[in-house]
């Protein structure tokens, strides 16, 4: 017997074409939520040298806002009507740094890690966002998976889009 998924009615559905990010702000609806979730994109954008993809997840799980790099995903956003879902998959060493940083962390959060499944490839957490989830600690369990860089608002040579120049690799000729 195949189990098969089921939908999650909350979820943005729309495959052909892909919703832009306005569109999933508008699917989400409420207020504070679309809020929240900008928030929470601002703070990836800030803090991390990833490009958000809008990518369709399977019939299972409708759209979701990836950011991934190198074939390595650090978080997923599923835009939901009302607020969002945030996935997210700590392998071994995450997992042990999240046990460290645990005390640290709301009690609904902890509780999420220990009820969470263990699959081969690590422990699949699936945070629903809500107007009660800690923001600063859905960030803290992000910076598990990947520290945070340091992006400077002015770059270090003046310029004002936050991006770095690199000196040019000089050769001895």
């Amino acid at each position: 017997m195949t189990t098969r998924r089921i939908p999650a009615p909350n979820r943005c559905y729309q495959r052909d074409p892909l919703p832009d990010l306005a569109a999933l702000r508008a699917f989400i609806g409420d207020g504070q939520a679309v809020a929240r979730f900008d928030r929470l994109m601002e703070h990836l954008a800030e803090n991390y040298d990833f490009e958000p993809q809008i990518v369709w997840g399977g019939v299972s799980f409708g759209v979701m806002v990836r950011y991934r790099r190198g074939g390595r995903t650090l978080v997923s956003l599923f835009p939901e009507r009302g607020g969002m879902s945030v996935v997210l998959v700590y392998g071994r060493k995450e997992q042990e740094a999240f046990e460290a940083a645990r005390d640290g962390l709301a009690p609904g959060l902890t509780s999420l890690f220990d009820t969470a499944q263990v699959y081969p490839d690590g422990r699949w957490l699936l945070i629903p966002v809500g107007s009660e989830t800690p923001l600063p600690d859905i960030g803290r369990m992000i910076a598990i998976k990947k520290k945070p860089g340091r992006k400077q608002a002015d770059g270090l040579d003046g310029r004002r889009d936050g991006m770095q120049t690199r000196p040019r690799n000089k050769r001895a000729r």
